[in-house]
């Protein structure tokens, strides 16, 4: 290779931006992920951040696995990406690099050379050479840099979506000062997010307000002043006409998107176990069916919002828990169309609900809800109002949700549907299983008279924090379903639960819409089914006086209590020995005269899904604590 000529200097052709599509996607995905609020935004930052600093070209996403902060899955990323431009700009194909031929002009342009200075001292010969090496290479014309990426649309139901609708609605009120305050935008704006714009969801530390900074950034709200007044640009208020009139979004902050419009998009809420109004609901029975090891079809459901009411649409139908018992059920009840004198219940002031007569409440307890000083974070209540949800906040004993019929002519007249729901949070499942709060919440629904027994198991963040190893939780729920009885629901968050109670009480009220309901004592409640013409239910005063904690227990109660703290005694084997042995005294007269520890281990335990019985480990436990003289 010859040397360089005297006076003449080497050009080196230095790309600018040698990746320039490998930029764009990269800060494309770091932005959809800060407008999501997810973490990932950092990833894809200090990988653009990496490859900004990396001078030569990549022709590949497997290429850049080379650079700090790549890791397999951003590459494969980025491959799938460069697959699918190269489908849509065939010219890559006449290019080697990733780069498109037009992207690629600029780049390939030679630096320009510094002007060299020339000696005073040299003259004559040298003036050829000082003027050739003067001469500097012109530099390429400014191409106009690509903005690229598509245009900024907030996601339905994101937090940018709420606030620039929300403004848009508050500038069109004739007493609209001219902005809005953080708290105030916050309270208007969040029936239309999906998210909290104050709480973050588990495991994040993002709320749906953490998005203003993006949309201040882009120029679509105005923020000024101490404290900070909002207000809309006028390329936010293009942006907020457009999307509530693809969304037909009411002035009121109101959904009123049709169903059938195929340019509308449809706002999705995973719902699982619902129905549709126009179907026609499957039959509710009145005692759980018995669980099996295979796992239970769940079905993806969407709900769309037509006309201010959410209406769920069901993709993939699983029937409602069925009972045991229904055949017999069903041949008891055809015998017997009309209720008997017996049955009416003697007392006076017997309620009597004939069918179109009532209405079907959802009983919301109150540590359910955040208290009269928190109305603004209540989460349930905002979510069960915006689905359009009949329900009342009170007191409960037993339960955190009810169902009640309640007389259109007397608000006084009201029985309990056979329906009752225990919601727990997984990490609260936990701490009520290290503490007991677990059993003795299953043992009073049990003895609170109502048939069907939900279990609602919600989820928290990824679970990884419940206070107990997950596969402890987890078995404890599936105990519950298979030796309880219990109906146990799984969701994957707080509105996914709301959705669920929302569409129950749907499914409730068609279903008991043509029945005739009668009052009647818990002790007079008989078995039935929904083919049945007349049921039979429990007065909510009764309902709520003997499921009171501190109540008055009798003493075959206080037996029953006394025998589930022993370890392994679960409550239908101390129901089915009370049965046998009502009271202490009784038990102990019995090992008295002959009995030995294995007087109880073929007591069969009734009212269970299996066909067991109480057990020789039981029964041995038993005898020991009532014959053991170190316990007297």
């Amino acid at each position: 290779m010859e040397p360089p000529k005297p006076g003449m200097k080497r050009v080196t052709v230095r790309p600018n931006r040698p990746n320039p599509l490998f930029e764009q996607w990269l800060d494309e995905w770091r932005q959809e992920a800060a407008e999501k609020g997810s973490d990932m935004q950092y990833c894809f930052g200090k990988a653009l951040k990496s490859l900004r600093k990396y001078p030569l070209r990549l022709r590949s996403g497997k290429e850049c696995v080379i650079l700090e902060c790549f890791g397999n899955r951003l590459c494969q990323l980025l491959d799938r990406k460069l697959v699918e431009y190269r489908k849509t700009h065939p010219e890559m194909d006449l290019v080697e690099d990733n780069i498109p031929a037009e992207l690629d002009a600029p780049a390939l342009a030679p630096a320009p050379a510094k002007k060299r200075k020339t000696s005073k001292g040299k003259k004559g010969g040298n003036d050829s050479q000082s003027t050739n090496s003067t001469d500097t290479v012109e530099p390429p014309e400014k191409v106009p840099r690509r903005t690229g990426g598509r245009e900024y649309v907030p996601a339905w139901g994101s937090g940018p979506f709420a606030i620039l609708v929300t403004l848009l609605n508050q500038e069109e009120k004739p007493n609209y000062p001219g902005f809005m305050l953080k708290a105030e935008l916050q309270l208007k704006a969040q029936p239309l997010c999906d998210k909290s714009f104050t709480r973050p969801d588990p495991g994040s530390h993002y709320t749906a307000w953490s998005s203003m900074s993006q949309l201040v950034k882009k120029d679509l709200v105005s923020r000024c002043s101490n404290p900070a007044k909002f207000s809309l640009t006028n390329e936010g208020r293009e942006m907020a006409i457009r999307l509530r009139n693809r969304y037909n979004v009411e002035s009121n902050g109101e959904y009123q998107q049709t169903i059938d419009s195929p340019t509308r998009q449809t706002r999705p809420v995973p719902v699982q176990d619902c129905l549709s109004p126009n179907q026609e609901p499957e039959p509710l029975h009145s005692t759980p069916q018995p669980k099996s090891k295979a796992p239970s079809v769940s079905r993806k459901v969407t709900t769309n919002v037509n006309n201010g009411e959410m209406r769920p649409s069901v993709r993939a139908v699983s029937p409602i828990p069925h009972s045991s018992k229904e055949l017999n059920c069903k041949s008891k009840s055809s015998e017997t169309d009309r209720p008997s004198s017996r049955n009416l219940c003697d007392t006076e002031g017997t309620v009597e609900l004939q069918s179109g007569t009532f209405d079907v409440l959802l009983l919301v307890d109150t540590c359910e809800t955040g208290g009269a000083t928190k109305k603004n974070h209540n989460q349930t209540v905002s979510e069960l109002t915006q689905m359009k949800v009949p329900f009342e906040v009170r007191k409960l004993e037993v339960g955190d949700f009810a169902w009640i019929a309640r007389s259109k002519n007397s608000r006084a007249d009201e029985l309990v549907l056979p329906y009752i729901v225990e919601r727990k949070r997984m990490d609260d499942l936990g701490g009520s299983i290290k503490d007991g709060r677990f059993k003795e919440q299953k043992f009073r629904l049990k003895q609170s008279g109502i048939q069907n027994l939900i279990y609602l198991v919600e989820s928290h963040g990824s679970d990884q924090h419940v206070g107990l190893p997950l596969s402890t939780v987890q078995q404890a729920a599936v105990n519950t379903q298979v030796v309880d009885g219990f109906i146990v629901k799984h969701t994957i968050d707080h509105r996914h639960s709301m959705a669920y109670l929302a569409s129950l009480t749907r499914i409730l009220g068609q279903t008991f819409l043509n029945k005739t309901l009668f009052g009647c004592p818990k002790k007079d409640l008989a078995e039935y089914t929904m083919a049945d013409d007349f049921i039979f239910l429990m007065n909510f005063k009764e309902f709520k006086l003997c499921t009171k904690k501190n109540r008055n227990f009798s003493v075959k109660e206080m037996f029953i209590r006394q025998l589930v703290q022993m370890k392994g005694l679960s409550v239908e084997k101390a129901i089915a020995i009370v049965g046998r042995y009502p009271t202490p005294q009784a038990i102990v007269q019995a090992y008295r005269f002959g009995g030995d520890e294995n007087l109880l281990a073929d007591i069969p335990c009734l009212g269970t899904t299996t066909s067991r019985s109480v057990g020789p480990a039981t029964s041995k436990a038993v005898h020991f604590l009532y014959n053991s003289a170190k316990l007297r």
